[in-house]
């Protein structure tokens, strides 16, 4: 459990309640959000934007592997930033486009000297849930809070000047977090969860490609001395809605 809280709903239900006071709404709220951050696993956070376009980040805390996806407003996929053994390895994933109208996708890996691999280390000791939706709790309980009606099943939805919170009434954790503008518009949603980290998805994470890509691939190797690390470059094809290695070129 942290000092600083967020947004949240319910503790343990197993039904909706029609009608809570401001108290116990305040009370759930902080209950929620921490029956979230305090389970472990792989943690998962979705942004998306009224506009379009929306950032996935995967992070296994334990053994320091990120995954952060970015899709254009159509859907499309943008980039690929892989984290490996807690900040030591980044492989980055990109597209350009071509004189055809066709996307060529490549990889970039980069590993970091000793001392920075080091400082990267660290930052696995934060919750990536917390980073993006953590309120001061002053703040939170001056928020007055009032139920409204989800349009998902199985879901509360508390609203405030602070935004929308949806909370799972049968786990009694929070799901998603709407930030709202003046005219009470959605500009942003954040939806987050914690995953099993020996679940099927979770263990198709954090490489260029499961199943379809290996990482045990040695290409062109080339020093950068300006921030001493060593760099090696892929070009990919798409494959199965992800990316495999183009074994006719070599970046």
């Amino acid at each position: 459990m942290i000092g600083l809280v967020s947004i949240g709903g319910v503790v343990m239900a197993n039904a909706e309640k029609s009608t809570y006071s401001l108290a116990e709404m305040k009370t759930k709220i902080v209950s929620s959000y921490n029956n979230l951050i305090e389970e472990e696993g792989v943690e998962v956070v979705k942004v998306s934007h009224s506009k379009g376009g929306y950032i996935e980040t995967y992070v296994d805390r334990v053994n320091g592997k990120e995954q952060v996806d970015t899709y254009d407003t159509d859907g499309s996929f943008l980039s690929r930033i892989l984290t490996k053994d807690f900040g030591k390895t980044f492989i980055s994933i990109g597209g350009d486009m071509q004189e055809d109208g066709t996307i060529k996708y490549s990889a970039h890996k980069t590993t970091t000297k000793h001392e920075i691999a080091e400082m990267n280390k660290d930052l696995f000791n934060v919750s990536t849930i917390d980073t993006y939706l953590n309120v001061e709790t002053d703040a939170l309980s001056n928020s007055k809070w009032k139920q409204t009606k989800s349009s998902e099943e199985g879901i509360e939805k508390f609203t405030s000047e602070y935004g929308n919170v949806y909370v799972d009434i049968e786990t009694g954790k929070m799901t998603k977090r709407e930030m709202i503008n003046t005219k009470g518009e959605v500009v942003q949603t954040i939806e987050v969860d914690v995953m099993n980290p020996k679940s099927k998805e979770a263990l198709q994470l954090f490489s260029v490609n499961s199943p379809y890509a290996s990482e045990e691939i040695t290409d062109t190797v080339t020093d950068n001395f300006s921030n001493e690390t060593t760099e090696t470059n892929w070009n990919l094809v798409p494959k199965g809605g992800g990316f495999d290695f183009d074994p006719n070129a070599k970046g």
